[in-house]
């Protein structure tokens, strides 16, 4: 009678595992699913911070290169506004070498961005104030306000978009 009961309990431990490894495959497809899910959000999360890197660092380089090239009320706004976008080239440059992003002037011809539609694009005023000077440098789009810098940070599943646009200004004091 102890025989069989020890076959009976073999039985059944390769019927439960059996089942259990059925189970399991079964559920495969979902966990997989599961995880490209993740992967994706993982994906779109690190498009996201990067986008939000580039949009931080354009606001700062704007504002540094005022305040460093404009030690006077004297400086050439024209001058600073060059060394502001000559900065800004830089940096997109050394993005664009890193990841995915792409930066394009986005007009009728959607070239890649440079110096000379930065420059067309884009303004830089200075004024005196009891304090000092400040400088405020604006793209405005051309004449029709309707050019703007555009990027896509893209990766297998997702795709970010990075934007200067129209009407973007940023204020640097110097004193």
């Amino acid at each position: 009678m102890r025989r069989i009961n020890k076959q009976g309990f073999l039985c059944f431990l390769l019927v439960a595992a059996f089942v259990s490894l059925s189970l399991q495959a079964s559920k495969i497809p979902e966990t997989k699913k599961l995880w490209e899910g993740e992967a994706i959000a993982m994906e779109a999360a690190n498009a996201n911070f990067l986008r939000s890197v580039i949009e931080e660092n354009t606001d700062l380089i704007v504002a540094k290169t005022i305040a460093i090239e404009s030690a006077s009320c004297e400086t050439n706004p024209h001058e600073v506004k060059q060394k502001i976008n000559e900065a800004l080239i830089r940096y997109f440059d050394g993005i664009e070498r890193k990841s995915s992003f792409a930066p394009k002037a986005l007009t009728n011809t959607n070239e890649k961005i440079g110096l000379v539609f930065l420059n067309a694009n884009s303004s830089l005023i200075i004024k005196r104030n009891l304090l000092g000077c400040e400088g405020i440098y604006r793209f405005h789009g051309g004449i029709t306000k309707s050019n703007f810098v555009k990027a896509e940070i893209s990766g297998k599943n997702f795709t970010q978009e990075f934007r200067i646009p129209t009407g973007y200004t940023i204020t640097g004091g110097f004193a």
